[in-house]
């Protein structure tokens, strides 16, 4: 049978670090805060995508093909999507 051969020292115990309680428990909460962050932007991204969907149920396929057939020419224009509709209006006025 093989001698057991000595595990290295790994992580906090190979830098000289003594783990206790304390160092336990402050890695706990380091790892609850940032659950809880990840949680909050995983939200605040869910909400978004659904007011882009909710905003998108509301037109017509007509008025969203329309929106496209604009885009596609302000893209080839140069010119910026980003004003909104109520600025469009007044474009095309």
């Amino acid at each position: 049978m093989e001698p057991l051969r000595e595990r290295p020292v790994a992580g906090a115990e190979a830098c000289g670090e003594e783990r206790g309680p304390q160092a336990s428990e402050e890695r706990i909460m380091d790892r609850i805060s940032l659950l809880l962050r990840l949680r909050a932007q995983t939200k605040q991204q869910l909400l978004e995508y659904k007011s882009v969907i909710d905003a998108n149920e509301e037109k017509t396929p007509e008025q969203i093909m329309q929106e496209k057939q604009i885009e596609v020419i302000l893209n080839k224009s140069g010119l910026s999507w980003e004003l909104g509709d109520l600025q469009w209006s007044s474009i095309w006025c």
